[in-house]
């Protein structure tokens, strides 16, 4: 409670407050002027100092004030430093619990931690009464950590710049030399600075002037109570509805074609906004640019993302899908001059089911072949390898100094549009080095988990995050950046400043006025409960919401006119604010639509480009013809996989077999792919094939050992090692190659009993056919070819044996038998499936030799490649984004 009295001054909305202070007892040295922020600071600074050769009063920010006012003996430590301490403090067995394993796990801890007793102190607060049940473990940790955090404060003189604000470190002589205090447009005073006031009063005049209403600010708490709208709006205000931001832009353009740039465009957020990557002859970027903006800091993040993805189990690989990540970004790509070969070349690693890509995996014979039309591919991932390495080797600041003065180019990162960017990044080594310095350190290794190198790298991310940096992007009086909308309360006092060289114009153009921007999520980012806030004195909800509503009408009333856009959006949880619904239902305004409509503009430009018989209203497949020169040379050589293409989708057919198009894959696989289970048994069962077919011909003997089969089983696991995450390493070792073993067992169990005491003329694993002569012989040649996967011959006849992991296409093991034996009757088929272990008969037949011929001809004699009839089967196609369908 304010206990003397201090005089208030209402100005109303609309009005200056620099116009407030204009008279020459305003003027003088023993006042002092406080603000909120720089921005009003600035503008009574150039509206009283333009008398050089007069004397000025003093003028600061609350900030600022802060600085001069609660002074300590003590270390300060600013923001990394007290989480570094906060870190250190954490007693072990609290440690356990949160499984708090490195200084990345606590950031957002600590800062709660700091700002909660920060609360405490400014609203001298000493305890909380009322405790929930929910909350006691939450103030358990924190008052543990207290205690341990105040021994170590205490040993090593600290204390955290955010528990500056306390009575204790008061002191009254700055301002000494002060007889009138006035704080401009200051509506937040908690508990100690009521108390600094108080003592401020027992000797100063002190003012507070407002731009509320007579009667919203409680005088006596300092606070706002309520706020209250003029009965007359202090100026003309013009509310737009759009659908999305592309709307927006488009009418702004209109409105500003209509009277010219005759103002600002301001919003909540900033930063969102994208009017300037639409329509960049009408709008600039913003000038308030950050760190996270640059594309040093993208490249970083790219790097890290790859290194937090790196696997040591299998010595320093990197998950090929956060390489995948990286090719796809154009920073990246600039930097290593990885072109669209090399995605494609890394692309092929992925088709071939590859899960990790490391150097080492770079030297294997299958690498090589993938690769073996780019060689440069080899040379650039060993550059990207040797800088990632370089990371995982870092120990301290000097060698992370030395790595980007010395390793990394960046000159590459240079950007002509921003300033300052490499002397803000080395100050931060800087910071490091003062951290290593602190009496508490021994070294970073007590902070992280882990590699020490990623973890000091993702400690200098983390120290760019957010950097303000200047901007070199020139913004003509031509095009329009979107503001802040704290800036927008600055507009009269600005106009008023410059209104004889008539600078600024008469409307602010306010967008993104919706209810989930204003008021937003305005809830506690501690854990007080509504009505402890207001029982301790602390700023409520309640309080946050009116404060928020009290800027925002100040913005709208600081210029003659306001064009406000709003937004509705159910299905995205997307209304118009309240603060726009009371100011509507206050001054009778109409919420008009956009003043140029989305749909009616891409219409309006249809009509204006097209004739109106050569628009396209409705989307029509595209066809794709066939002709001869298709076929290279006049021939084409088919296999049964090819085949089947040709039956479900002639397009699919001719992009893959005919095309050889590429296609791009989705990191997104699952763990082990079915393509690879089935190419890996097939490798198994070759191998033990050709192992026993001697014995099996000689003697007839299909006995197999059980280990041997798990011998190869691990082996060609064991070769595959790339292409299985690691995760599934105990899934392979005891669930799949147990299955697989047994199951295997079991089929040549089968086979043994079925072939005894009938002799064996061939047992042959894939048992290749690669036709010499035509199937079909015309001005276009077909030649068939196939690989089955395992052919037996004795004296009872022939069996053909198709492998499967997964489901069968029947049509194959006739395919086999007409091309083994040019007839489709002329072999017993059997699928055996070696996950689930069945061997199942293949008696009615699916394929005959005169159909195959009939299904090939008719493809021929087409004159188009036909789209698959039945849509379904697209859904899983690789093509379908380009054929038409996807569209």
């Amino acid at each position: 409670m304010i206990e003397k009295k201090i005089n208030f001054r209402y100005i109303g909305y609309g009005n200056s407050f620099a116009e407030e202070y204009w008279k020459k007892e305003d003027k003088v040295e023993s006042n002092l002027y406080l603000f909120s922020d720089n921005r009003m600071k600035s503008v009574f600074v150039k509206k009283m100092k333009k008398d050089i050769f007069s004397k000025q009063p003093e003028f600061k920010t609350m900030d600022e004030l802060r600085e001069r006012i609660f002074i300590s003996d003590k270390i300060v430590l600013k923001e990394a430093k007290r989480i570094l301490a906060f870190y250190k403090s954490i007693p072990q067995d609290i440690k356990d619990e949160l499984n708090i394993k490195s200084y990345y796990d606590i950031i957002d801890f600590a800062n709660n931690f700091f700002a909660y007793y920060r609360e405490m102190n400014i609203n001298d607060i000493e305890k909380i009464d009322n405790i929930h049940n929910w909350q006691e473990k939450y103030f358990y940790y924190f008052g543990r950590i207290k205690e341990s955090f105040d021994i170590l404060c205490e040993k090593h003189n600290y204390i955290p710049n955010d528990w500056l604000e306390d009575m204790r470190y008061f002191q009254m002589k700055w301002f000494k030399k002060y007889k009138k205090i006035i704080f401009v447009d200051v509506i937040e005073y908690p508990e100690i600075y009521k108390k600094v006031i108080n003592k401020l009063l027992e000797e100063k005049e002190i003012e507070i002037i407002l731009q509320l209403e007579n009667g919203d600010f409680d005088e006596n708490k300092l606070k706002i109570e309520k706020i209250t709208l003029p009965e007359i709006s202090p100026n003309k205000i013009y509310v737009y509805k759009s659908k999305d931001e592309l709307e927006e832009s488009m009418s702004l353009i209109y409105l500003f074609q209509g009277k010219g740039k005759s103002g600002d465009m301001y919003s909540p957020v900033p930063e969102n906004n994208t009017y300037h990557n639409v329509f960049p002859r009408y709008f600039g970027k913003s000038q308030a640019v950050t760190m996270n903006d640059t594309k040093l800091y993208k490249f970083l993040n790219i790097q890290l993302n790859i290194l937090m993805n790196m696997e040591e189990k299998l010595g320093r690989v990197y998950l090929i899908s956060a390489i995948k990540k990286a090719f796809d970004d154009r920073v990246f790509k600039e930097y290593y001059s990885l072109g669209a070969e090399d995605i494609i070349t890394l692309n092929n690693f992925m088709r071939e089911d590859y899960k990790y890509i490391s150097s080492k995996i770079l030297d294997t014979s299958e690498a090589e072949w993938i690769f073996s039309n780019n060689n440069e591919f080899k040379n650039k991932m060993e550059n990207i390898f040797f800088d990632l390495n370089s990371i995982i080797e870092l120990k301290g600041v000097d060698d992370i100094y030395e790595y980007f003065k010395k390793q990394i180019n960046l000159e590459k990162f240079i950007e002509q549009e921003y300033g300052n960017v490499f002397e803000k990044f080395f100050e931060i080594f800087g910071i490091m080095k003062s951290n290593e310095n602190m009496s508490i350190h021994n070294s970073f290794n007590t902070y992280f988990e882990g590699n020490l190198g990623s973890s000091l790298f993702r400690l200098v991310i983390q120290y760019m995050k957010d950097i303000v940096i200047s901007s070199n992007e020139k913004v003509d009086s031509e095009r329009a950046i979107v503001k802040n909308i704290e800036a927008a309360r600055f507009a009269r006092e600005s106009r008023s400043l410059y209104k004889e060289k008539k600078m600024f114009g008469e409307t602010n153009f306010f967008m993104d006025i919706t209810g989930d921007i204003l008021p937003g999520n305005i809830g506690d980012n501690l854990i007080f409960t509504e009505k402890q806030r207001k029982d301790m004195g602390m700023v409520s909800r309640e309080e946050k919401r009116e404060i928020k509503k009290y800027r925002f009408f100040q913005a709208v009333f600081s210029n003659i006119n306001a064009v406000i856009f709003t937004k509705k959006n159910e299905d995205k949880g997307i209304d118009i604010s309240p603060f726009l619904d009371e100011l509507s239902i206050k001054y009778d305004l109409e919420i008009r639509k956009a003043p140029v409509d989305l749909n009616g503009s891409i219409e309006a430009l249809k009509n204006a480009v097209f004739e109106k018989e050569k628009g396209y209203p409705e989307f029509e497949i595209e066809s794709f013809p066939k002709d001869n020169e298709d076929f290279k040379d006049g021939k084409l050589s088919m296999g049964a996989y090819d085949y089947s293409n040709l039956k479900q989708c002639r397009l699919k057919f001719y992009f893959q077999k005919m095309n050889n198009l590429e296609y791009l894959c989705s990191p997104e696989e699952s763990d082990i792919s079915s393509r690879f289970f089935g190419i890996l048994v097939h490798k198994v069962l070759e191998e033990i094939v050709k192992g026993m077919w001697k014995e099996v011909i000689s003697k007839g003997n299909f006995k197999i050992d059980r280990t041997y089969i798990e011998e190869i089983l691990n082996k060609h696991f064991s070769y595959s090692r790339a292409k299985i995450p690691v995760h599934m390493d105990n899934y392979c070792s005891e669930i799949m190659i147990p299955i697989i073993t047994a199951n295997i067992e079991k089929f040549f169990s089968y086979i043994e009993t079925k072939y005894q005491n009938i002799k064996i003329k061939r047992f042959q694993g894939e048992k290749g056919v690669y036709e010499t002569k035509p199937f079909i012989d015309g001005d276009i040649q077909i030649f068939l070819r196939g690989v089955a996967d395992l052919v037996i011959e004795s004296e009872i006849g022939n069996e053909i044996v198709d492998y499967k992991t997964g489901g069968a296409n029947k049509e194959q093991l006739d395919y086999y038998s007409i091309i083994l034996y040019e007839d489709e009757k002329k072999a017993q088929k059997y699928i055996f499936n070696v996950w689930k272990g069945n061997i199942e008969v293949h008696e009615e037949i699916k394929l005959t030799k005169e159909g195959l011929k009939e299904d090939i001809i008719d493809f021929l004699k087409s004159d188009k490649y036909s789209f698959a009839e039945k849509v379904s089967v697209c859904n899983s196609c690789e093509y379908i984004k380009i054929c038409g369908r996807g569209r």
